[in-house]
């Protein structure tokens, strides 16, 4: 059923629609209900994998419980809007005639036309002509889509805005003032400060939540008030686009500022050790260029286009919807391949992280394959002999601590002529180890 397909209340004289119109482009279909639930499930399934690496007992601290909470916001920003993509860009409607109308509809992200709204009134009484593509919703699905697009995935990604602006922050006071950061970034003030991001983001966006998305047979997010949508769109542009970039960028410089004044107060050491150290603050600022680069690309022509979208607001003119449209699927997939980005550069430069995803995932299907000495240190090798050494000394301080005082010297006796044979047995075995090797 069209937007023409509606009756009118008697009580208040709004007419009532079955169905309600969402305008579609060609190239929307294949991007929303292919591409993107394919990055979004991969996103999930490699998000989970770093969450519980990071979240290890031996790998828990301050910086990768951040990266932990950035994995799953990552992870939300993506999810939520799967079920109601899956159900929408289904109900592709090609235009047959004057049923399906005009390019007037404005919906897209935080950029809404005050300015359309007669002729959107004109256009659900259907004096507007022009055929379109479109999908055909109901009122609760519509409503629904609307939420997922523009509401819960626009907090869980402003959530990650203010998580990796923390990390940026944490890291540099961690080398700028050691004392100081290991006070202040403690496990515990580390999860309120995260527990806390999730809680106040959405109250950025809940302006925009409290809007009807349904309404004149169109499925649109518009704010009617031209004066109050300006400056929604500033406040919006500011705290979560802007000052969050720019404070990035500052922290992330002097960080690097710090990493090379700590490299050159701490030249005094041995060589050895100014050489471990300077390898290891390459490692940390290549992670910190990469992070910021990822983090950087997708956001920064999005609040180049967010801030052009407000101005020309002010202008009483507005994007092309298909360009709008555009514009936003190039930025939703470049924002879901950058949460890739995160997995791999930590894969490839943290060699603490390689070891934990090792543990956590390569080791326990080896050891389900029945191969669990794979990775085991050679009989013959000094390591083993070492290890064969420190568990004899082991096993008889056992037994020393526990016997009583009594049979102490017997007992000391008999663990001695005991570890004696398994020195001698594990000597023989290394021998004959090395006759089979010649």
């Amino acid at each position: 059923m069209s937007a023409n397909d509606s009756y009118y209340n008697q009580d208040y004289e709004e007419p009532i629609y079955e169905d309600y119109i969402y305008e579609a482009f060609a190239f929307e279909k294949p991007i929303y209900l292919f591409i993107w639930e394919i990055l979004v499930i991969i996103t999930a399934l490699v998000n989970v994998l770093v969450i519980i690496v990071l979240l290890r007992k031996k790998m828990r601290n301050p910086t990768n419980m951040i990266l932990a909470a950035i994995a799953i916001a990552d992870t939300l920003t993506g999810l939520v809007t799967l079920p109601t993509y899956i159900m929408v860009y289904q109900n592709f409607e090609k235009a047959t005639g004057s049923e399906h109308y005009s390019d007037v509809l404005t919906n897209e992200t935080e950029i809404s036309a005050g300015m359309y709204y007669e002729e959107n009134i004109n256009m659900a009484n259907g004096t507007i002509d022009k055929a379109v593509d479109a999908y055909t919703l109901s009122k609760s699905l519509c409503t629904w889509f609307m939420l997922s697009k523009f509401f819960f995935s626009k907090l869980f990604h402003t959530c990650l805005i203010f998580l990796t602006l923390f990390l940026g922050i944490q890291r540099f006071i961690s080398v700028a003032y050691p004392f100081f950061a290991g006070k202040i970034f403690t496990s515990r003030t580390v999860l309120i400060t995260c527990v806390c991001i999730f809680i106040l983001s959405p109250l950025i966006h809940i302006y925009h939540s409290l809007d009807e998305k349904a309404k004149h047979g169109l499925c649109q997010w518009a704010i009617d008030d031209w004066k109050t949508d300006c400056v929604f769109q500033w406040v919006v542009f500011f705290i979560r686009h802007f000052i969050p970039i720019v404070l990035l960028c500052i922290f992330t410089v002097l960080f690097i500022i710090e990493l090379r004044k700590t490299k050159l107060v701490g030249a005094a050491g041995s060589r050895e050790q100014v050489a471990r150290r300077d390898s290891e603050n390459i490692r940390i600022t290549k992670i910190v260029i990469s992070i910021l680069i990822v983090f950087l690309l997708p956001e920064i022509p999005y609040g180049v286009f967010l801030m052009m979208s407000v101005i020309n607001k002010h202008k009483n003119a507005a994007f092309e919807l298909e360009i709008n449209r555009a514009i936003h699927a190039a930025y939703e997939i470049a924002l879901v391949v950058s949460f890739h980005a995160n997995f791999y550069i930590l894969t490839f430069l943290n060699r603490r992280f390689r070891s934990g995803l090792k543990r956590t995932v390569l080791y326990p299907i080896r050891r389900a394959m029945g191969d669990k000495y794979r990775w085991s240190v050679s009989s013959g090798s000094p390591n083993s002999r070492t290890t064969a050494q420190s568990s004899l000394v082991s096993r008889s301080a056992t037994r020393l601590r526990s016997m009583d005082h009594q049979n102490l010297g017997r007992e000391a006796q008999q663990i001695s002529q005991t570890d004696s044979l398994d020195h001698t047995e594990t000597t023989l075995r290394n021998g004959s180890n090395s006759i089979d090797s010649q």
